[in-house]
């Protein structure tokens, strides 16, 4: 949790340092870019976190709606084995700018999610279609490049590569991303 909130600060002094740009950017079409992050995965018992990356791109058709897919992974996750889990979501996404640099967008829409377990040479793969929410802040460096912090919460039930079994799993993903937009 503290590098979490470590990144946090870090990405809105970095954005609020941005913030200075006067870029007048073009706020529709293609956008791609990657982040890395800080995610945490919560299932039962189980509450770890490890590092995230993660490559994220989309179109927005207008200054305030657009789509937008994200996938990222984690690092290892637990003292328990080797435990990982990557996302994938895609979302409508609305954004509100408060100037020519400056935006904030929410999004909430679909994911498929996936964990995998290796615990003394026992794979244990879960796998499971759910909901996402996410939040951020977004600023534009230049005419081209732009900064953002975001957070995805993902809501998902896993099910068992081998037997009927379920669980409800949370995947949250704290992150600090730069993209090109087209």
């Amino acid at each position: 949790m503290k590098k979490g909130l470590t990144l946090v600060a870090l990405s809105i002094t970095a954005l609020l340092n941005s913030a200075v740009a006067t870029a007048e950017t073009d706020k529709t079409g293609f956008y791609v870019g990657g982040n890395i992050g800080s995610a945490n995965l919560t299932v039962n018992q189980f509450d770890e976190s490890a590092v995230s990356v993660g490559a994220y791109g989309g179109y927005n058709f207008t200054e305030n709606f657009g789509l937008e897919g994200t996938l990222f992974t984690t690092g290892d996750l637990g003292d328990y084995g080797d435990i990982r889990a990557a996302s994938f979501t895609a979302a409508p996404k609305f954004s509100y700018y408060f100037n020519d640099s400056i935006s904030m967008f929410a999004k909430v829409g679909l994911t498929a999610t996936a964990v995998a377990a290796d615990e003394d040479g026992v794979n244990n793969d879960f796998s499971g279609i759910g909901w996402v929410w996410g939040l951020g802040l977004n600023a534009a460096v230049t005419d081209k490049l732009n900064v953002r912090v975001s957070y995805e919460m993902i809501n998902a039930d896993l099910e068992h590569n081998h037997f009927n079994e379920e669980i409800d799993s949370e995947l949250s993903n704290i992150s600090l991303g730069v993209h090109y937009q087209f």
